[in-house]
């Protein structure tokens, strides 16, 4: 076992991975939400032509969009949790992490 102890974060890299996640989850999220709009929308009683453009309305805003919103709004929230985790691991003296080497 090796004794690690973190004490500072690199704000822009910690931001960049909540970015990564969050926009993965919100490309998740707007694929599930284009698959329920274009069903609903197969099944109602309206035109193929009319059914074709909501249906890539939202798709494009849903599996285009939301993860750029999340991305943007993931960056500023991991930023925010870097500066306040960097202030905290000053005050408690860092983050102890135990390693193991495995071979």
């Amino acid at each position: 076992m090796k004794l690690v102890r973190v004490g500072k974060l690199r704000v822009g890299s910690f931001a960049k991975v909540v970015a990564i996640t969050q926009a993965i989850f919100a490309f998740i999220y707007g694929a599930g939400i284009t698959l329920g709009v274009i069903a609903g929308q197969i099944t109602s009683k309206s035109s193929v032509v009319e059914d074709l453009g909501v249906s890539l309305g939202i798709l494009g805003l849903a599996i285009i969009i939301f993860p750029a919103i999340a991305y943007v709004v993931g960056w500023v929230q991991g930023a925010i949790a870097a500066i306040i985790l960097n202030f905290v691991f000053k005050e408690s003296n860092g983050l102890e992490i135990e390693l193991e080497d495995v071979k």
